[in-house]
C-alpha cells in the first residue's frame, strides 16, 4: 500500500493534507473540511512531501518520473501504484511539517482572499497532467479523456484572455503543451513501461476518481486566479 500522513504548515497551526482526491485527469480537489477533521472525499494519491511505500513496490512502478520534476509526480507514483493494486491509505496519526508550494517560491493557497499563483507552477502542473493522462490510461481512454480536458484547458485560457492575462497563456498553457510534444518519445518509453506491469483496469481505477472536473470546483470557489 501507499501511505500517507497528516500534513500541517510549519507552525502547526493549519491542516494541509491527509491523502487528496483527484478527478479523471488526476488534477486535485479539496478532500477534507478545513480544519481536517472530516474527510468528504476518497484520498487518490499521496502527497510528494509525505509518501511511505515500500522499495519493492516504488521500483516496481518506475519510481518517480524523473522528467515531470515538480507537480503532478506525486499523483503519477500513486496512479501506477493503483495500476498494479495498491490502496493509499491515510495514517492521521503521522504528522509532518511543510511548507506548500515553496519550490517555486509561493504557495497554491489564496491570499487575503485572492487566488494568487506563479505560471512557472501552473506550467509544470499543466504539462504533467497531460503527460500522466497519455502515460496511465489505456489508449481509448486516453483519446476522450484527453480530448475532455484539451476543451477545459481552453475554457481556462478564454478566461485568462478576458481578465487580460495574456502571457500566462502562453507560459502556462502553449509551453505546456509543446513541451509534451516535444518530449512525446519518452512518454511513449514510460507508458509501455507502465502499462506492461499494470493488473488494475482504468474502470477500477477511475472508481476512485471524481468524473467533474475539479477545477471547476476550484474556480467557484477561489475564481479565475491572478497568475504572476
Amino acid at each position: 500500500h501507499i501511505y500517507c500522513p497528516r500534513q500541517m504548515t510549519y507552525d502547526g497551526n493549519e491542516f494541509i493534507s491527509c491523502g487528496i482526491a483527484a478527478d479523471l485527469f488526476g488534477y486535485p480537489a479539496r478532500t477534507y473540511t478545513k480544519d481536517g477533521l472530516v474527510q468528504t472525499k476518497r484520498a487518490f494519491y499521496a502527497d510528494g512531501s509525505g509518501i511511505f511505500m515500500s522499495k519493492k513496490n516504488y521500483l516496481k512502478v518506475g519510481m518517480m518520473d524523473e522528467e515531470t520534476f515538480l507537480f503532478a509526480e506525486d499523483v503519477d507514483l500513486s496512479w501506477k501504484g493503483h495500476l498494479i493494486g495498491l490502496e493509499v491509505i491515510p495514517v492521521k496519526d503521522s504528522i509532518v511539517y511543510h511548507y506548500s508550494g515553496g519550490s517555486v517560491g509561493m504557495g497554491g493557497f489564496p491570499k487575503e482572499k485572492k487566488y494568487e499563483t506563479f505560471s512557472k507552477r501552473r506550467f509544470f502542473a499543466e504539462r504533467n497532467i497531460i503527460r500522466n493522462i497519455i502515460k496511465n490510461y489505456k489508449w481509448w481512454n486516453v483519446i476522450w479523456i484527453l480530448t475532455y480536458y484539451v476543451l477545459i484547458n481552453i475554457v481556462e485560457m478564454l478566461s485568462l484572455l478576458f481578465t487580460r492575462q495574456f502571457k500566462a497563456i502562453f507560459e502556462t498553457y502553449i509551453k505546456a503543451y509543446i513541451w509534451n510534444i516535444r518530449n512525446m518519445k519518452d512518454t511513449l518509453i514510460k507508458r509501455r513501461k507502465i502499462q506492461g506491469i499494470r493488473t488494475v483496469g482504468d474502470l477500477e481505477v477511475m472508481k476512485k476518481m471524481s468524473f467533474f472536473p475539479h477545477k471547476f470546483l476550484a474556480l467557484l470557489e477561489l475564481g479565475v486566479p491572478k497568475v504572476n
